[in-house]
């Protein structure tokens, strides 16, 4: 539980939380809402009561370069006033488009008790002509005295030119409007995030790197004493008796090791890895581990050399000095 929360964790961690976030505003970009202002809002105080008959705004992405057929999607902001309630779904069409499937309705509350609505609906056309005009109107009741009105949608004409609006005016610059623009900076903002992402880490890794092994110590050195003291009980142990060259004795100085390092739950192999591709200071260490496991788990003899490469190991992992005087 100790390194649950490292600094090579955090780094991880904020990677998958990038990529989640990048992936879900990536999805969800297109759906967001932009409420338009509408002229209500800059009415006095004192005239707003007047004013029941619901504001309409009718947003399209482009009016020009539509072919027969096409589905054009429009989007129709309704600013539904205090004492008022309208019926989105009392959209009627005219002239010369008809809907295509249903509308998605969203609202959000005002805080005079009106309501906003935002309808994207889609429309469609097999008229033949340089001007497709959209005529609409919707119903809504006023409250009080429980009467029905209609309210007509602002008149919006699509162009069926396929290189100006149709209008003899020709389109200088860039569109607007510019499809996948948005996923595109998307792409490069994730980029950059996993680039930073991965620089942090390779720094981490450098500047842990270059720690020396004594500074670590010292934030440990009663742990080191201690386990010092007790490599060289069971050390004597087994200098003086042969016999005790056993699994048991070897596997105390595998448990020193592991404590040491904090691989008391990882398996060899697993501290292999993790001693190439994660920062776990001296590599010695291993070694050390390997040599146990063959006596451990393989019931081998091990050879003076290899009994003495042991200690060596450890000597350079816990200097003789840092038992003294504790």
């Amino acid at each position: 539980m100790k390194n649950v929360f490292s600094f090579k964790r955090a780094i991880w961690l904020s990677l998958l939380a990038c990529l989640i976030f990048g992936g879900v505003y990536t999805l969800f970009y297109g759906e967001r809402s932009l409420w338009p202002r509408f002229q209500y809002d800059a009415l006095p105080e004192a005239a707003r009561p007047l004013a029941v008959e619901p504001e309409v705004i009718v947003v399209a992405e482009r009016d020009y370069g539509y072919r027969l057929g096409d589905v054009v999607p429009v989007t129709i902001y309704i600013l539904q006033k205090p004492g008022t309630r309208v019926d989105p779904n009392s959209l009627a069409l005219e002239a010369n488009f008809e809907l295509v499937g249903e509308a998605r309705i969203k609202s959000v509350d005002r805080s005079d008790g009106g309501k906003i609505l935002r309808a994207d609906i889609r429309l469609q056309s097999f008229d033949v002509a340089p001007v497709l005009a959209l005529k609409a109107n919707m119903s809504y009741r006023i409250i009080a005295t429980n009467e029905d009105k209609t309210v007509t949608l602002p008149a919006w004409e699509a162009h069926t030119s396929n290189t100006w609006d149709g209008r003899k005016v020709v389109q200088e610059g860039p569109l607007a409007v510019t499809d996948g623009g948005a996923l595109l900076w998307d792409l490069v903002r994730m980029s950059v995030c996993l680039f930073a992402a991965w620089f942090m880490w390779r720094l981490y890794r450098h500047f842990k790197g270059l720690q020396p092994l004594w500074t670590k110590k010292l934030k440990t050195r009663g742990r080191y004493a201690r386990a010092r003291k007790q490599f060289d009980r069971i050390w004597a142990e087994m200098e003086n008796d042969p016999a005790a060259r056993n699994a048991a004795a070897y596997a105390r100085v595998s448990r020193l090791v592991r404590i040491l390092h904090a691989s008391q739950s990882k398996t060899t192999r697993e501290v292999e890895f993790w001693v190439r591709f994660g920062p776990s200071g001296p590599t010695e260490h291993l070694e050390l581990l390997q040599l146990c496991d063959r006596v451990i788990y393989h019931h081998e003899v091990l050879s003076a050399d290899d009994h003495q490469r042991i200690k060596t190991i450890f000597d350079r992992l816990v200097p003789v000095s840092a038992g003294a005087g504790s």
